[in-house]
């Protein structure tokens, strides 16, 4: 398939060459600061990408939706939802909430959230928004190209455990290494689409947070709930130009990684705007 035009194909499409030298700039606005007449013109090669999350759709919820991602096909290449698309995770959420995205003419990609998961019909949700055209990642690629620049996305739920030093560790009890278990094979799948994805701009969305700085904010004995400091090693360590995250409400917007990789928490209660865009530019 030719992607030259925006056209995008998954895993094991066309590889890329990514361009050495310096860090790509990024630039984050309010997607309300984006009306038609001050909307950027592009200048150079800039993909833009829409992003927000834990949109929690509720049967019945198409108007709002609509409402929320108004005009988001003029302001950006790709519409990124990082977890909880729907409230109870339901087919029927789902096929509406399908329907609905499907409408606005540019690529989808999300990851699931924990509220995803309620109805345990998570395959079959999955199954149903990609019937629709959205593309829910767990551990797979999409690549993309804009104007002669590429993009892949990596995503991941990712999981619960904590950061850094308080983070919870390996013991003799079989209910803890569940968790820390759940929390490395997030990571790994991380790590290998990594390892294989060729492109300009490498973006990680996750459900949960991969530093603790975009979840300060939230009550601190909570805290170990919203996100994994095990998600962060192999972004680190491999390098990404971005990671956008949501799940904690209550959050900071905004972090980044130890050696300096941007993060964002962008879930719908922390934003001033229906959803923001970040502008990926060399």
């Amino acid at each position: 398939m030719d992607s030259s035009d925006g056209r995008w194909t998954m895993d094991g499409g066309t590889r890329y060459k990514p361009l050495r030298g310096a860090r790509p700039s990024i630039a984050h606005r309010p997607s309300s600061a984006l009306t038609p007449s001050s909307a950027p013109t592009y200048t150079g090669r800039m993909i833009r990408l829409a992003a927000v999350s834990d949109i929690h759709f509720k049967v019945g919820d198409q108007q709002a939706i609509a409402a929320r991602f108004d005009g988001v096909r003029e302001k950006a290449d790709l519409l990124l939802l990082p977890g909880d698309l729907t409230d109870n995770g339901t087919l029927q959420e789902g096929e509406q909430l399908g329907r609905e995205l499907s409408r606005l003419g540019i690529p989808v990609l999300g990851v699931l959230g924990n509220h995803d998961f309620a109805s345990r019909m998570h395959a079959e949700l999955i199954r149903v928004l990609g019937g629709a055209g959205i593309s829910v990642l767990d551990g797979e690629t999409a690549e993309f190209a804009f104007r002669g620049e590429t993009v892949g996305v990596i995503g991941t739920r990712g999981f619960r455990g904590g950061f850094d030093g308080q983070a919870l560790s390996e013991t003799s009890e079989p209910e803890v290494e569940v968790w820390v278990a759940t929390a490395g094979a997030e990571a790994d799948k991380i790590e290998r689409d990594l390892e294989r994805l060729c492109t300009h701009y490498r973006t990680v969305i996750t459900h949960y947070s991969p530093i603790r700085a975009t979840v300060e904010g939230e009550h601190p004995e909570t805290v170990p709930f919203y996100g994994s400091s095990r998600l962060c090693k192999p972004i680190d360590r491999l390098g990404a130009d971005l990671v956008v995250h949501g799940h904690s409400h209550h959050g900071t917007h905004r972090g980044a990684t130890p050696r300096g990789i941007p993060v964002y928490n962008v879930a719908a209660r922390l934003l001033d705007a229906p959803f923001i865009i970040i502008e990926l530019s060399k």
